[in-house]
């Protein structure tokens, strides 16, 4: 997540997020729509042995913990409100506000939980933690109840940069190409 009032203050140049409907004063580039996600827990968790392809509702039946994320689900994550709408409870919900706390959240407690692809892919590199992708039928459900969101590259109007548009374009392109390569 990045931190807008640094980049309006010139701590850091730029960042790389979700957009949030314009409730900033940053400039913004489209990088890339999220289309997949991927459901991760310890390798040994109860999950696992669910029949596949994994549901929402098999989803929804163990402890559940999302990284909350400005400009998406920082008022409700995509499976509560499924869940909401389709008369399904979940066992328990529970956020954390950065990847170490997701982590740690995985490794001890227990949860289960969605993320982008690149953090699925890099969750799947952890030691005692899976990652699957989720079936396209079941994001296409979550798609249906709440729009995922679009990461975005932001920052201060020409004047204030300190780094080229060739440099923009190198990140942005980067950025592209890990949601495509792993």
């Amino acid at each position: 997540m990045i931190q807008k009032r640094k980049i309006h203050n010139g701590e850091i140049d730029f960042g790389i997020g979700f957009d949030d409907q314009g409730q900033h004063s940053l400039n913004l580039t489209p990088i890339v729509k999220i289309d997949s996600l991927h459901v991760v827990a310890k390798s040994e968790h109860p999950i696992w042995l669910c029949p596949d392809p994994l549901t929402l509702e098999d989803i929804a039946e163990f402890d559940y913990m999302y990284l909350k994320c400005h400009g998406f689900n920082h008022r409700i994550d995509p499976l509560e409100l499924y869940c909401q709408e389709k008369g399904h409870y979940l066992a328990s919900i529970d956020h954390v506000c950065d990847l170490d706390d997701w982590y740690w959240h995985l490794m001890t407690m227990g949860s289960v939980s969605l993320a982008t692809k690149p953090e699925g892919v890099i969750a799947n590199n952890i030691p005692q933690i899976s990652a699957k992708p989720l079936p396209m039928s079941e994001f296409t459900k979550l798609r249906k109840v709440m729009s995922l969101p679009i990461y975005s590259f932001f920052e201060r109007d020409n004047p204030y940069r300190r780094y080229s548009e060739e440099s923009k374009q190198i990140i942005i392109t980067l950025i592209k190409n890990l949601f495509v390569t792993v």
